[in-house]
This record gives C-alpha cells, structure tokens and sequence, in this order.
C-alpha cells in the first residue's frame, strides 16, 4: 500500500469511526431512557454492531490502541444484550468513559501514524464491567491525552557571568566632577562686512591711552 492509498484508508476510517461513536452515544442513551424491554434489546444489538465494526475498522488501519478499546466496550455490549450483566448508571459511565476516550484518541491521531494516549485504567475497569463486577472509581479522570516523551533540561552555563557595568553617578557627584572653566584667553577681534567686535579688555586698553 502506498502513501497516498494509506491517507485515504485512514481519512476513511476515521469517518466511519467518528459514525460508529455518534450511533452508540446515541443509541446508549436511549438504552437508558427506555423502559420497553424490547426496544432496549433492538437498541443493544445495534450499539453491539457499532462497536464490533469499529473494532474491525481500527484493526484494519493497525490502530491497536482503539482497537484495544473498542474490543472491550464490545464485550461489554454483548454481556449487556445477552442479560448477563445490567446497564446501570455505574456501567453506563464507565462505557461513556470508553467511548470519549476512543474519540479522544482519534482526534490526537492527526497523520498517519496512531498516537499512544494515557487511558488509565479505563481497561481493566470495561472487563471488570463485563464480568459483572462494580468498578472502583478511577484514580484519576480519563482525559486520553497523548504521552509527550520527556524534555531534556537545558545545559547550565559554565561561563562566568558578566561583571556589571558601573552605576551612572549621582548628580550630586556628577557636579563635583565638573572640569573647572579654561582661563580666560583675550578673543582676536572678529571683523565682519558691517561690524567690528571687540573685546572689554581691548577696550579698556584703549580707554586708558586715551
């Protein structure tokens, strides 16, 4: 199988999968609305089909992890249909659990590959189901996130940190650390086109001649 036929398997199952869980949701409800015997049976054949054309449909693309769940919540079904075991709302919430965390999965598996995510122990509580057992509460809520692989830590720097720079002055140092004026130095006469600058000490020179 090439790429291009394994995107369109994939972009195909992921369709059917998302009916198959649309249908069980919905039938599953009604199964515990209803109070017609009969009307719950037909019900529970139709979920036990979705779940086991699932289960096939994921087996099919090698989503093993789906597939895995979709076994359990099939076995579950069949229990039900056969009166082995009673949907009650301890079992119902459990099998609503297997069905978010299916959803879950399949929205986490955005190419072409299956992503692994964390169920818990959704598992070993859909056979303990089965068995007719009630099921403790989960350690934790399910929420089938993807399992990210550890982030290595960042090297720590082995340079030696840079010494700092000076702090600016304070104004009050800053005027203690102004350079004192130039001696004063008499100006040469400035001559332009309509007038003459002269300086006072020239000026007084020329007051004293006089």
């Amino acid at each position: 199988m090439d790429e291009k036929q394994r995107i369109a398997l994939i972009a195909m199952f992921k369709s059917e999968a998302g009916d198959h869980l649309s249908s069980i949701n919905r039938d599953l409800l009604a199964v515990e609305r209803s109070s017609d015997g009969n009307e719950r049976q037909v019900l529970l054949e139709s979920i036990f089909r979705d779940a086991h054309s699932l289960k096939g449909a994921a087996r099919a693309v090698s989503f093993t992890q789906i597939e895995a769940i979709a076994h359990n919540l099939e076995s579950v079904f069949g229990a039900a249909r056969r009166a082995q075991i009673e949907l009650s709302s301890t079992v119902c919430d459990v099998l609503y659990e297997g069905l978010d965390a299916v959803a879950a999965a399949l929205g986490a598996s955005q190419g072409l590959e299956e992503v692994q995510v964390d169920i818990g122990d959704l598992v070993e509580r859909l056979e303990m189901v089965r068995q007719g057992q009630v099921p403790p509460a989960p350690a934790r809520k399910t929420t089938a996130q993807p399992v990210k692989a550890p982030v290595a830590e960042p090297p720590v720097s082995q340079e030696k940190p840079t010494e700092p720079l000076p702090a600016a002055k304070a104004p009050a140092e800053a005027a203690r650390t102004v350079p004192a004026p130039a001696p004063h130095v008499d100006e040469p006469p400035v001559v332009t086109d309509e007038t003459i600058r002269v300086t006072i000490s020239k000026i007084e020179t020329l007051m004293a001649q006089a």
